[in-house]
C-alpha cells in the first residue's frame, strides 16, 4: 500500500509537471493578447491550438493509464497490418519529421498481427515523438516484417540510447531520464 500511494503522489507530480509548461504558454499568451502586447493571427491560433493538442493528449494518456491501472481497459483487438500502422503514423509525422531534419527510412513489409490498431498507432506515435526530442538531425529507420510467423515492428534512432539507470526504468509511468530534463 505505502509502495502504491508513493507511486500515485509521484505520478500526479509529473502530471502535473507534464501539463505545467502548456498552460503557462497559453495564460502568457492570453494575458499578452488581452493587454495588447500580441496580435491574435492565424500563427498565433496555430500556436494556442497546438498546446491545447498537447495537454489534450497528457489528459488522454491520463485516462489510458487509469483504465490500465484499473484493469478496464479495453482493447478492440482486431487483425491488422503493422506496416500500415507505421505508414498512417509516420504520414502524420512526416512534416515534424522535416522540421527536426530527420531523414525517415521505411522498409515496411506486410506484419499481420491480430491486435488494437489504435493502441499501436499510439504506440509509434510516442517512439517517433521520442526520436525526434532525443535525436533531431539524425536519420530515423522503421521497418516492419513477419519473422516465424510473427509480425515485427522495428523502430530505429540513432539517439545516445539509454544508460543502464534509464534502462531500468524505462517503463515506469512518467520516468523520465534526468538528463532529459535539461
Amino acid at each position: 500500500l505505502e509502495r502504491a500511494e508513493a507511486e500515485l503522489r509521484y505520478s500526479n507530480s509529473a502530471a502535473a509537471h507534464e501539463l505545467r509548461t502548456p498552460l503557462t504558454i497559453l495564460k502568457g499568451r492570453l494575458q499578452g493578447i488581452a493587454d495588447g502586447v500580441f496580435t491574435l493571427d492565424d500563427d498565433l491560433v496555430s500556436l494556442l491550438i497546438g498546446q491545447v493538442d498537447g495537454m489534450t493528449r497528457i489528459v488522454e494518456d491520463l485516462r489510458t493509464l487509469g483504465l490500465f491501472n484499473a484493469g478496464t481497459l479495453e482493447l478492440s483487438v482486431i487483425d491488422t497490418d503493422l506496416a500500415s500502422i507505421a505508414r498512417a503514423a509516420t504520414d502524420l509525422s512526416a512534416d515534424a519529421l522535416r522540421a527536426k531534419s530527420m531523414i525517415l527510412d521505411l522498409d515496411l513489409a506486410p506484419a499481420p498481427v491480430a491486435a488494437d490498431p489504435a493502441r499501436l498507432h499510439q504506440v509509434v506515435l510516442a517512439l517517433i515523438d521520442n526520436a525526434m526530442r532525443y535525436a533531431p538531425g539524425k536519420p530515423l529507420a522503421i521497418a516492419t516484417k513477419l519473422e516465424h510467423g510473427h509480425g515485427v515492428l522495428t523502430v530505429t534512432d540513432n539517439g545516445r540510447g539509454l544508460s543502464p539507470e534509464a534502462l531500468r526504468n524505462a517503463f515506469e509511468p512518467f520516468w523520465r531520464d534526468e538528463e532529459s530534463r535539461a
